[in-house]
């Protein structure tokens, strides 16, 4: 074997001994750019297993030597709690956690959601259309929903914004970005 197939194995070896079973984020196609924020930047994402399109957050790790981000350890922590709960349909779903070749490369996948309701609205106010009023009381009532199962299961927000409202291509609202939420009485 040559020593590239070797180096790559011993990297496959020290990755699976450091995350256990956490697949590679090689094992996504990356399609496009969703967005970018403080905590990370998402991407769009072919899972080369299932052919399933996902959205991949690769966590911004600012300061290598003072370790995980804690905020990206609350998001986890609570997305996790969530996916142990019953699945709540306006609430984004985490998928898995994968890793890639470097300590710090650390990626959350989640459902693929065509877009965020901030950019929704500013697509529709440069064709100068607007929200109907049905439609007004639609997006309303899911992002109480998801808040509602949220504070049901003693978990806050914190950040909620038009640009954590996504919304998939059947009108559905899904509530997103948990780095800043808290989980009261634990």
């Amino acid at each position: 074997m040559s020593s590239k197939v070797l180096k790559g194995i011993e990297i496959e070896k020290e990755r699976k001994k450091l995350f256990a079973n956490c697949r590679n984020v090689n094992e996504f196609e990356k399609i496009g750019a969703l967005g970018e924020g403080t905590y990370g930047t998402v991407y769009s994402a072919r899972d080369q297993k299932t052919g399933e399109i996902v959205a991949v957050k690769k966590l911004k790790i600012h300061e290598p030597d003072f370790g995980f981000p804690v905020t990206s350890l609350r998001e986890i922590n609570i997305l996790n709690h969530l996916k142990k709960l019953t699945c709540h349909p306006n609430i984004v779903k985490l998928r898995e956690v994968v890793v890639g070749a470097k300590m710090e490369s650390i990626f959350l996948v989640f459902e693929y959601c065509e877009m965020d309701l901030g950019n929704l609205s500013d697509v529709m106010s440069l064709q100068q259309e607007t929200f109907t009023e049905c439609e007004i009381k639609c997006i309303i009532y899911q992002t109480l929903n998801s808040v509602h199962h949220l504070h049901k299961n003693s978990i806050i927000h914190r950040d909620l914004k038009l640009s954590n409202l996504l919304i998939t291509q059947n009108g559905i609202i899904k509530l997103a970005d948990f780095g800043l939420s808290r989980t009261k009485g634990r």
